[in-house]
């Protein structure tokens, strides 16, 4: 391969990474189709290690190879100094992300399917509107390095998420669904039909519009609420945040950090998730990887880098884009379920709030494990039952100060976001105002 010969008079330390990805696109607006497409886009990037010096450069589309190899050894002149070793190979993972059925999808049966949906709703044309987007990918990436290692791997994905959105005097409410799979799904009809009712039972809810129960009540997050958890905590054990020892938990391990009812798990090797994969971005096989265990705060997530500079193994966490060089990041986020049932957890509560998701994710010194979220869709409880909406509300807190004391974690879970399944959580320790 010509840029690998390039690449050897050089160093004798190098990675390079292949990307080719085939997007097929189709959204409906306004009750109408608004856009089809096919895209492609085919890329390389090259990292290397010169004079103990890390370089590198990435380019797309038709390009001077060659120049791609000069760039990656110019950069390595200002490059951080480090200590690492590409892996050798290592076998791969057992986990399902490739369909041959999905991979022949075609642009005009996606079509089909996204109008079958938006029919689904036509009877509140004119009440609301509506939009609907499907997406297919078909992902090829190659993994070559100076260790020996020299590994393929393919995916693909479909994607669709409808959302209705209706705005009345001083009240805009958001309604929205949707599904990711790397393997498409058998009667997608029937998985429609289940979205359109949760869709549909929570607009009946929102139209009884309450106000915002005051003083110290329970709150219950729903696995799209838990967000406000997850976001300040996966920033907390990021590897890049613990090597730099930013982090407040960077010395943490081993210590009971959360209720002992709390376990979150990263999966790598789920079957038929977008976020799964045989071989992480830097050819190590994927993996389950215990985050906490009954509260005890027990791993944290590395590439190669961050690994090394931390002075512990990568725990195959590494992503990478064409132009950017791999970084530590989760995969599927599972929070383990709990032994109470989700409507046990709401008859328990006389007054309260289920909060379905937030707004502004991020917000607050999210690092120190803060969180301070406007809510986008929250639904009052009274005596066990879900009675109506309320708006113009906010909840904020620490997840290492409120998560020390849950309530309550429901047995069942659901996939709030496509690569986080989780439970619903009640807690009655969070600060929780509204207008």
């Amino acid at each position: 391969m010509k840029i690998l010969d390039k690449v050897k008079q050089f160093t004798d330390r190098f990675e390079l990474y292949e990307l080719a990805e085939e997007s097929y696109n189709v959204s409906f607006k306004g009750w109408k189709l608004n856009e089809s497409c096919i895209s492609q886009e085919a890329g390389k990037s090259v990292r290397l290690i010169v004079d103990g010096r890390i370089g590198f450069a990435g380019a797309k589309g038709v390009f001077d190879e060659e120049k791609l190899v000069e760039n990656a050894r110019e950069s390595a002149r200002f490059g951080d100094e480090v200590t690492l070793e590409f892996p050798k190979e290592a076998g791969s993972a057992d986990v399902v992300v490739w369909d041959d059925k999905l991979a022949q999808l075609s642009l005009e049966e996606m079509m089909r399917v996204g109008k079958s949906a938006m029919e689904r709703f036509e009877d509140l044309k004119g009440s609301c509107d509506f939009e609907l987007s499907l997406s297919k990918s078909i992902i090829h990436e190659r993994i070559i390095n100076s260790s020996g290692l020299d590994v393929s791997k393919k995916k693909t994905v479909f994607s669709f998420g409808f959302e209705l959105r209706r705005v009345r005097e001083n009240d805009i409410l958001s309604l929205w669904e949707q599904e990711s799979t790397s393997v498409y799904p058998d009667d997608i009809a029937s998985l429609m039909s289940i979205k359109e009712k949760k869709l549909r039972e929570r607009l009946a809810l929102a139209d009884n519009l309450l106000s915002v129960p005051r003083g110290n009540i329970p709150v219950v997050l729903s696995p799209r609420g838990v967000l406000v958890f997850l976001v300040p905590l996966l920033s907390g054990i990021n590897g890049k945040n613990i090597y730099t020892r930013v982090s407040p938990v960077w010395n943490k391990k081993g210590k009971l950090l959360f209720d002992p009812k709390l376990s979150v798990v990263n999966d790598g090797i789920i079957s038929g998730k977008p976020s799964s994969d045989t071989y992480d971005d830097e050819g190590l096989p994927k993996r389950r990887t215990s985050i906490i265990r009954n509260g005890v705060l027990e791993n944290f997530v590395f590439d190669l880098l961050s690994a090394a500079r931390a002075d512990e193994l990568s725990t195959a966490s590494a992503r990478r884009g064409v132009f950017s060089q791999p970084y530590p990041d989760t995969d599927n986020i599972v929070i383990e379920p709990g032994d109470v049932s989700y409507e046990d957890m709401l008859k328990g509560i006389k007054e309260g709030i289920l909060i379905e998701d937030v707004l502004g994710l991020g917000q607050g010194n999210v690092l120190s494990g803060d969180f301070s979220n406007p809510v986008g869709l929250a639904f009052k409880i009274e005596n066990g039952e879900l009675v109506g909406r309320v708006k113009d509300a906010s909840v904020a807190g620490n997840i290492y100060d409120n998560f020390t004391a849950i309530e309550a974690i429901s047995s069942e879970q659901e996939w709030g976001y496509p690569s986080t399944l989780a439970p619903y959580m009640r807690l009655d320790t969070l600060s929780v105002v509204g207008k």
